[in-house]
């Protein structure tokens, strides 16, 4: 009987639904942002572990993480979710992020102080530590990693990492090859980066974004 009891039970949580976990928040959304399932995903609404997010060629999102780590997707871009865990009495946890093509800004809260978030791209990946920083994929799987300001940003690939901890530079990788070494941004790159994230056909239809500090820009 107990035997038979204990089948039944490990039956009813192995097909128990799983209820995906609310990871953070759309604070902003310009003009439709697709989520898992189809699902349009509106300001305010939550975002969960393991989603899909996808943007259209107009379409732009910034999500707010409880840490205060706040991650904008750029036009055409595809990114899911993989994890966040935070503790805030302890301010420990983890970001893990997954992108296969498009433009990303990263702005680092509490748990980026602490360690270094990671950014997968395929067979790259890209840590962040405090500050902001860009990520742009292409079709083919080039990658530029753009660090505006914070600690360090660093970028994996083919076995090699390279890392930069100035301001106002990028490290590039091109399809099947190791990093470069970092080089400088030019004031062209960073405003069309900023730009990737600011432009709107209306005030009313920009993304409300977290202001960016332009004294801690690289001078032009």
């Amino acid at each position: 009987m107990k035997r038979h009891f204990a089948s039944v039970l490990l039956l009813l949580l192995l097909t128990e639904p799983v209820v995906a976990r609310d990871i953070g928040t759309a604070a902003a959304v310009q003009p439709t942002v697709i989520g898992e399932g189809e699902r349009i995903i509106r300001v305010d609404a939550a975002v969960r572990a393991n989603e899909r997010i996808v943007t259209g060629a107009e379409g732009r999102a910034q999500l707010l993480f409880a840490d205060g780590s706040a991650f904008s997707i750029g036009p055409g871009s595809d990114v899911v979710l993989d994890t966040f865990v935070y503790d805030p009495d302890r301010s420990t946890g983890k970001i893990a992020l997954s992108v296969t093509k498009g433009v990303f800004r990263f702005v680092g809260g509490k748990l980026s102080k602490e360690q270094p978030v990671a950014i997968s791209a395929g067979t790259a990946t890209m840590g962040i530590r405090g500050g902001i920083a860009f990520l742009t994929v292409q079709p083919d799987q080039s990658v530029s990693a753009a660090f505006l300001y914070g600690e360090e940003l660093t970028l994996r690939r083919n076995g090699v990492t390279r890392s930069t901890s100035k301001r106002g530079t990028a490290i590039d990788a091109e399809p099947g090859h190791a990093p470069r070494t970092a080089r400088p941004l030019s004031a062209i790159e960073i405003d069309d980066l900023l730009c990737q994230f600011d432009r709107g056909p209306k005030k009313t239809d920009q993304l409300a974004e977290i202001p960016i500090d332009r004294s801690k820009l690289p001078a032009r």
